[in-house]
């Protein structure tokens, strides 16, 4: 039998960060009905109809794709780094929680 540990954290109205044992597993950005999940791995953009149960999750960001993109267009291999993805992913978790946050 394995321990588990999962713990979400409410940082900001709208912001929340989701913690196990090995340390922060992902953060949530905007609202009910509509928020961008982002992982170790992917960003995920949820949507659904508050009280119905009707949603969808759609992925907008994986590390897999990316590095396939990159592999086939650039013929020498370029490395990015987990922080470089890191900045980029919450630049994007940012402006969608903005305009999430305005309408």
């Amino acid at each position: 039998m394995a321990l588990r540990f999962n713990k979400r954290i409410k940082i900001a109205p709208g912001v929340k960060v989701n913690v196990g044992l090995k340390g922060v597993s992902s953060v949530t950005v905007g609202r009910r009905g509509a928020s961008v999940n982002m992982g170790k791995k992917d960003a995920h953009l949820n949507i659904g109809v508050p009280g119905t149960g009707l949603s969808t999750r759609t992925k907008v960001l994986s590390t897999d794709t990316q590095k396939r993109v990159c592999d086939a267009a650039i013929p020498t291999k370029q490395k990015t780094s987990a922080g470089e993805f890191f900045v980029m992913a919450v630049g994007l978790v940012t402006i969608f929680g903005i305009l999430v946050w305005l309408f």
